[in-house]
């Protein structure tokens, strides 16, 4: 008996201790993130557009830092930088001058049904390189519309990601992405599905994993980022061995580079071309985004930069928004996508929408 009474007195002692140092393991996590800090539920309380995800986010970024506000400050002076990329505007002016030529909703994946990429939603998973994804897909989107449907090819964020040599004057992601699409023109790049695909010439290297938010059957970002020592080296050859085409047969080059200056040009553009990219400035909302029209709540703290693809708009119970698909996969806000407020360049993504014709375009010059 006094055997059976030390055995539960030890049985407890180990599950009280468990408890404590799981507590203890709570609390650290709320006071590293602590931005995250009942902002669910208070913009679930609040009369607001939008509605968050009440769950405890995962570690995922560093904290807000003096350098990252400087960093993504810079990114919102872009009069000169406008100036010097506008050179190579070279599209004609379309004729949606203005609002009353433009419809009230537009969705990308509607426009062009045979086009499936459109509607296909990517993971960066746990890479840094967070323009690699949406870049590819705008190019894969706009080839397929560019071919009037008949060419659905996946162009490879791994050759995004591991082949483009950045300039050593980059300080913005308006830069890294202005040179992503240069090196487009210039050298091109292949095709390449999502990891463990095996389409196209250069698949992604990286599975899709949980990116803080959300609760899935995929592996935590933060645990997947040892994978990253496994980067591959930037060699011009297919790494899918069953491919049929050599790296250099397989390229597919780019013509002119677009900056369209306000929501009436970002809006033509994307009606008469296909979706385009946007960097914008990432706040904590973004990260518990659960549906209805983002757009920034008082106490969300300034995190990052990140690009996405915009693929529409619309008018929501009088608010006006883009819509937009991010590269968190599938579980992230309205099924990988997310609507944001249009009209009052919130997050500076008004500012910052980049667009590349592919070569041989059917839009007259």
């Amino acid at each position: 008996m006094d055997l059976i009474q030390v055995t539960i007195s030890s049985v407890l002692c180990v599950v009280l201790i468990y408890l404590m140092v799981y507590e203890h393991k709570q609390m650290e996590q709320k006071n590293k993130f602590p931005y995250f800090d009942n902002l669910a539920e208070r913009v679930n309380t609040m009369n607001n557009t939008w509605k968050a995800k009440q769950v405890d986010p995962l570690p995922l970024y560093v904290e807000p830092s003096q350098t990252m506000v400087n960093h993504i400050l810079k990114n919102t002076i872009m009069e000169n930088k406008l100036k010097e990329y506008h050179l190579l505007w070279k599209r004609a002016k379309t004729i949606y001058s203005n609002d009353d030529n433009l419809p009230k909703r537009f969705d990308a994946r509607e426009a062009w049904p045979n086009c499936t990429t459109i509607g296909k939603v990517y993971d960066i998973g746990s890479s840094k390189l967070f323009w690699s994804t949406p870049i590819a897909q705008m190019i894969s989107d706009r080839i397929c519309i560019h071919s009037n449907g008949t060419r659905n090819v996946e162009i490879s964020a791994s050759d995004i990601s591991i082949c483009v040599p950045l300039e050593l004057n980059v300080t913005t992601t308006s830069d890294i992405v202005h040179d992503v699409l240069k090196h487009y023109l210039t050298y091109g790049f292949v095709t390449g599905g999502e990891y463990g695909s095996n389409i196209g010439c250069k698949p992604y290297w990286l599975p899709k994993c949980n990116h803080g938010t959300m609760r899935n059957h995929y592996r935590v970002c933060i645990e997947q980022e040892s994978d990253l020592s496994r980067l591959p080296s930037c060699v011009r050859s297919c790494t899918n061995p069953t491919y049929g085409k050599s790296y250099q047969d397989d390229l597919h080059y780019g013509s002119i580079i677009t900056m369209p200056e306000n929501v009436n040009e970002i809006m033509s553009d994307l009606m008469l071309n296909g979706p385009l990219v946007v960097n914008m400035d990432i706040f904590t909302g973004f990260y518990i985004y659960d549906s209805g029209i983002y757009q920034l709540v008082p106490g969300e703290a300034l995190v990052s930069t990140n690009v996405l693809k915009l693929i529409g708009w619309g008018t929501e119970n009088g608010i006006d928004y883009w819509l937009l698909v991010n590269s968190w996969n599938e579980y992230y806000g309205m099924n990988g996508t997310i609507k944001i407020v249009r009209g009052i360049n919130e997050f500076n993504i008004e500012i910052g929408a980049f667009s590349v014709l592919p070569l041989n375009s059917h839009v007259p010059m």
